[in-house]
């Protein structure tokens, strides 16, 4: 999810730094009655843009500190199951040998803080 922040930022300053650029003739342009230019709804189009991805990276930012809270009220041992599986991708039974648990407990553990984190980060 950070990394995900860290992209929405690089996109929204790629569109801030690309400016808009002139008209090209490749095609015949019609005469039109529109009150708007071109490079008016380019910018409108780009602010709208920027805005949807201040917008989505406000949302992943709040899910990542739902989340870093959620992490902060488990128990030592339930942190290091969590950290031990989902973040250096260990299986059961590495994570049992480590911990000196069976494989059996810690499934069991790890059912019930995954259980836990739901229900308090309710993403």
């Amino acid at each position: 999810m950070k990394a995900e922040v860290k992209n929405i930022d690089l996109e929204i300053d790629q569109m801030e730094y690309v400016g808009c650029s002139g008209i090209s003739y490749e095609e015949k342009s019609a005469p039109t009655n529109s009150f708007n230019s071109s490079v008016e709804n380019e910018v409108v189009s780009r602010e709208k843009r920027i805005a949807t991805l201040k917008d989505s990276k406000r949302e992943t930012l709040i899910k990542i500190n739902k989340i870093d809270n959620a992490l902060e009220t488990l128990e030592p041992r339930d942190l290091d199951i969590i950290k031990l599986r989902y973040f250096d991708k260990l299986n059961n039974r590495l994570i049992g040998i480590r911990l000196e648990l069976t494989e059996e407990w810690i499934c069991t553990l790890k059912a019930i803080v995954i259980n836990k984190l739901s229900t308090l980060i309710n993403i």
